[in-house]
C-alpha cells in the first residue's frame, strides 16, 4: 500500500497463495508460517517519530534462509 500524498510505501504483505507455499522448502514454510499474522510498518511515515530511538535487532536473513532461486 502507498501513500495518496506522496507515494511512500506504507507497509508489506507477506502472504503468500496456497500454491505459492507449498512449491516452499520445508524451513522456508516453517518461516512464513511464523510470520503468517505480521506485518512490516515504515515507521518513517509517523509524524515525530524517531526511528533512530527505537531499539533494533539485526539477523542476518541471508546467511539463515538463502532463496531458492537459481540462475538460469
Amino acid at each position: 500500500m502507498f501513500c495518496r500524498t506522496c507515494g511512500v510505501h506504507l507497509f508489506t504483505d507477506l502472504a503468500v497463495t496456497e500454491e505459492e507455499f507449498q512449491s516452499l522448502s520445508p524451513e522456508v514454510r516453517k518461516d512464513n508460517e511464523q510470520r503468517k499474522n505480521v506485518r512490516p510498518v515504515n515507521v518513517r511515515v509517523f509524524n515525530g517519530f524517531d526511528p533512530l530511538g527505537v531499539r533494533t535487532i539485526r539477523v542476518d536473513g541471508w546467511g539463515t534462509l538463502k532463496p531458492e532461486y537459481v540462475n538460469p
